[in-house]
């Protein structure tokens, strides 16, 4: 179990976390829950019909809705049920649902708001993604965020500097280049989307330490771009040529 984890999930004082991990953070949330106290939660999870984990590619607006009928039916269990040992579900009075999520669209995080600034008290939700610039700021303040301490599940920032140093000192034909070699690794599916917008990311912050005044027009650019590159299927290498020609 990862104990960094562990430690930041505690006794679950809170009904919604973002975690920045991979399938191993999802092995790690599973670990948890399925633990004995103090380290974990004591659930049985395997059977238990208040256990819903789901991987998306895309966590669509469809996707959010169903997610929203989940949450609104009560658990099969109560709490009363925790103490009886003939229990054969596993059961605590709770509802557990583990969302792995490769990307997730606009009109999805904000049908999704509600229920993670105020879920039922029974619900607990895990949102495992691959960078925390997938989210809007709105629902990225609505989760207590945890980064995992593993170095395969932490966003590699010292490529992401290097990579926004190298765009930055090149020539407009050479920064057209790298963003094209970058689309084609995302599209190839040897770097994840999330790297798009770790990029601009990346810009956006170095921009802003150089004066947002003076590069507001580039600013509103990157803004749009990664409004644009979290929606369903986006042109990564049309959207990042776009920055290309902008900052």
């Amino acid at each position: 179990m990862n104990m960094n984890l562990s430690k930041s999930i505690g006794n679950l004082s809170h009904h919604a976390y973002g975690i920045v991990g991979s399938t191993d953070a999802r092995s790690d949330v599973i670990s948890f829950l399925e633990g004995n106290p103090p380290a974990g939660v004591g659930i049985v999870l395997r059977g238990n019909p208040d256990f819903f984990m789901q991987k998306y590619e895309v966590l669509t607006i469809d996707d959010a809705r169903a997610l929203k009928e989940l949450h609104a039916t009560r658990p099969f269990t109560s709490m009363s049920d925790v103490d009886d040992k003939s229990d054969k579900n596993g059961g605590s009075g709770r509802k557990f649902f583990i969302l792995e999520v490769d990307s997730i669209t606009h009109e999805a995080q904000n049908a999704l708001l509600k229920i993670f600034e105020e879920p039922n008290e029974y619900a607990h939700f895990f949102l495992i993604i691959p960078s925390e610039e997938l989210l809007l700021p709105t629902l990225r303040s609505r989760l207590f965020m945890v980064r995992s301490t593993r170095a395969t599940l932490v966003p590699n920032t010292n490529t992401r500097a290097t990579l926004v140093q190298d765009f930055l000192t090149s020539s407009p034909a050479e920064r057209i280049a790298l963003v094209d070699k970058l689309a084609a690794d995302i599209s190839d599916g040897k770097k994840p989307k999330s790297d798009a917008l770790e990029f601009c990311a990346g810009l956006s912050h170095h921009l802003r330490a150089g004066g947002i005044e003076k590069n507001a027009a580039a600013l509103v650019a990157l803004a749009q771009t990664e409004s644009y590159l979290r929606d369903r299927a986006p042109s990564v290498k049309q959207l990042l040529e776009y920055v290309a020609l902008c900052v």
